[in-house]
């Protein structure tokens, strides 16, 4: 289980903080007794940069499931948020677009050929397979891998590449990835 601590030590690196820059306030409210221990390591080991919060009274920093989320609060800015206050909906619109592209592709002359937006579906869960791992292939590998078609898509020595400034939503979880332009 090593590599996978190496993995979350290195991707918290890329949320370093700056030289005189604050740190962030972190709440780890894991109800796994074997996920907790392990979400810890990760920030202690980053500690000049996260300021672990144990005491659940900080009502500032909740680290809740989507459902226990106090909306009000965190839409007036009083509380950050551990998720986007849209996430559902954008589940929904992936398995949608899937869906609907099948239809399409059955019925090509159909209104809706013209009237879907553009959704890309990034499957991720292959950066997880254990048996990759387990060959000594790195977290960063395995992702580069599953991402390389995206990357072609906005490589601009691709002729079919989406310019620059298209707008793009993206939308981040374990399950699916969501982008649309």
């Amino acid at each position: 289980m090593d590599w996978y601590l190496d993995e979350q030590s290195l991707a918290l690196q890329y949320y370093a903080a700056t030289p005189g820059q604050r740190t962030f306030k972190v709440r780890v409210d894991a109800l796994c007794d074997y996920v907790r221990p392990l979400v810890l390591k990760a920030f202690i080991q980053r500690s000049k940069t996260w300021d672990i919060i144990t005491s659940d009274s900080d009502p500032r920093t909740p680290d809740l499931l989507y459902e226990d989320l106090d909306w009000k609060e965190i839409l007036r800015g009083q509380v950050v948020a551990n998720s986007y206050c849209v996430r559902k909906g954008l589940s929904r619109k992936a398995q949608l677009s899937i869906f609907l592209s099948k239809y399409i592709r059955k019925h090509p002359g159909c209104i809706l050929s013209k009237a879907l937006p553009e959704t890309l579906v990034v499957d991720l869960w292959d950066a997880f397979d254990q048996s990759l791992a387990d060959l000594g292939v790195s977290f960063r590998n395995r992702l580069e891998s599953c991402l390389w078609e995206v990357k072609q898509l906005f490589d601009p020595d691709n002729q079919h590449a989406y310019a620059p400034d298209s707008c793009w939503i993206m939308k981040p979880s374990a399950t699916n990835k969501v982008c649309s332009s």
